[in-house]
């Protein structure tokens, strides 16, 4: 493997921190970065470790060679690969660039500030909730733009309706942020809604509002909360008194060849309704209560079984020919699915324990099973066993006491342990890039190739050993390289004060470097 010489790494990495825009640097890290090209300018070898100012190694990866800097770590880190790269200053912000021209993200203060663009397609830049402002090209060419100051100003432009501009709650039009268009005057004295060919016009919004389409097929009357009248011809027709107290309607939909009708009356709490026909006028569903109590059944396929539920569904039973069901919430929750119906091939059963403390999942899938006990939110264990396939006999686990320590392992014999936990599931990028190697106390673990690394209080004690050698530092004293994967094959090195002190050796050919000379026999 042609392996180029570290410093040309090292260079690169100063190159792209010095061309970077002034926005995304600072006058102070390019000071500092020059400072270490003068001062590591004759540490030639496999890696240059300054800890805790500066740390430097290039090595293979599925991509291919990686050129990783830390300085100093982990408050700036950046990792060049053949055609990308990204970088960290935690933890305020972490930018990455992508393979295709113009692609690139950054994520500040995350996850409240997002900056993203994809080329001359996309553009996109969000503080959430208080700032957002979008621009997208379409397939036809046309462009969209959505912007908004929360809860305050919107502005943009969107085909075909163009340009729009609102200031809540004074007045405005928007487009495609609240249905085709939305438009208000001293909100919520008056305001008007679009979606297609539908219409609605609100006084005093909720309280008052009439809509309808052209056609006349769908109709809204809200005077509310006296009467609220909603229909679409063929699909609902929903009627409110004193709403939520009093309703009837009915519903309308077609379930592949068949057609169904739902005709429904509650008046809450006392009693309800709930009748469900098919075509012919056969009843395939019914459902009915009083006083916070109610029983059902269904035959329709897919949908068949029956329960009964107390206490407004606190207890709560039910059965079907694939999913049982059973409750007396908070205190115990049962469910479990059995194969059959559309979901044939996956079965599971889920356990809850004072709701929602204890959890108990069992999963069960045609190469796989899992398990998973949590008692949250201090303990979470969950494993794949997988038992057909390439993987058969394999497993996947992860551990985690919160927030003290978290341990994995996968399929493919990769495993990791660390200090602190980052929660009970694998964090996300933006976290990890910009906050998790701040808490980083201790971590251990071993690539699928192999390679196992051990670093303790952000590499002051790094260690990474392999079939091809070993690298073992402990600061600024020591250092041990035997894996040349960015120098040297098969050539070994020890040092001490940062390299002050060298020896080297391999087949043929040894000798001593001191004080940054070069090395004598």
């Amino acid at each position: 493997m042609n392996v180029p010489h570290p410093l040309r790494g090292f260079c690169f990495g100063c190159r792209c921190l010095m061309t970077m825009r002034p926005s995304r640097r600072g006058t102070l890290l390019q000071a500092v970065v020059a400072l270490l090209c003068l001062v590591t300018a004759g540490c030639v070898g496999p890696r240059i470790n300054l800890w805790p100012i500066y740390f430097q190694e290039t090595h293979a990866t599925e991509q291919g060679l990686e050129t990783v800097v830390e300085a100093p770590y982990p408050l700036f880190e950046l990792h060049k690969f053949p055609n990308r790269y990204w970088y960290v200053v935690r933890p305020l912000f972490n930018y990455q660039s992508g393979p295709e021209e113009g692609a690139h993200r950054l994520q500040y203060m995350w996850p409240l500030g997002l900056q993203k663009g994809e080329g001359e397609r996309l553009w996109y830049h969000r503080f959430w909730p208080f700032f957002v402002h979008a621009s997208a090209t379409r397939p036809d060419g046309q462009e969209q733009v959505h912007g908004m100051l929360f809860p305050l100003v919107f502005w943009g432009h969107r085909a075909p309706e163009g340009m729009y501009f609102a200031v809540f709650p004074l007045g405005g039009v928007t487009h495609g942020l609240f249905g085709d268009t939305f438009s208000f005057v001293a909100f919520p004295l008056y305001s008007y809604f679009r979606q297609g060919e539908y219409r609605r016009y609100n006084v005093l919004w909720p309280f008052f509002s009439i809509g309808n389409t052209p056609d006349g097929k769908e109709k809204v009357l809200r005077i509310w909360p006296f009467y609220v009248r909603k229909r679409r011809e063929n699909t609902y027709d929903h009627t409110y008194l004193l709403w939520l107290f009093v309703s009837w309607g009915t519903e309308e939909w077609q379930a592949g060849p068949k057609h169904y009708v739902r005709h429904y009356t509650a008046v809450r709490p006392f009693y309800a309704s709930d009748k469900t026909y098919d075509g012919d006028g056969n009843l395939v569903a019914s459902r009915s209560g009083i006083f916070g109590s109610t029983r059902s059944w269904d035959s329709r396929p897919g949908h068949e079984g029956k329960g009964w539920t107390y206490l407004m569904t606190l207890v709560r039973y039910r059965t079907s020919p694939t999913e049982d069901e059973f409750g007396i919430i908070p205190f115990y929750w049962a469910t479990r699915r059995r194969p059959g119906g559309p979901d044939s091939g996956r079965r599971w059963t889920r356990h809850r324990i004072l709701w929602p403390l204890v959890w108990v999942d069992t999963t069960q899938e045609e190469d796989r099973t899992g398990t998973s006990l949590v008692l949250a939110p201090l303990y979470w264990h969950h494993e794949t066993h997988y038992t057909a396939g390439q993987h058969a006999g394999k497993a996947d686990r992860r551990i985690t006491l919160w927030p003290v320590a978290t341990w994995e392992s996968s399929y493919d014999g990769a495993w990791r342990f660390h200090v602190a936990s980052t929660g009970w599931h694998d964090a996300s990028e933006g976290y990890k890039r910009n906050y998790g190697a701040l808490f980083e106390l201790f971590q251990v673990g071993r690539d699928p190739e192999g390679e196992k690394q051990l670093r303790l209080l952000w590499r002051l004690y790094h260690q990474r050993w392999s079939p091809a050698g070993q690298y073992l530092s402990l600061g600024p004293l020591v250092t041990y390289d035997s894996i040349g994967d960015a120098g040297a094959e098969g050539r070994k090195s020890f040092s001490c004060l940062f390299g002050l002190v060298k020896y080297h050796w391999s087949e043929g050919d040894s000798g001593w470097r001191v004080l940054y000379l070069p090395p004598g026999k």
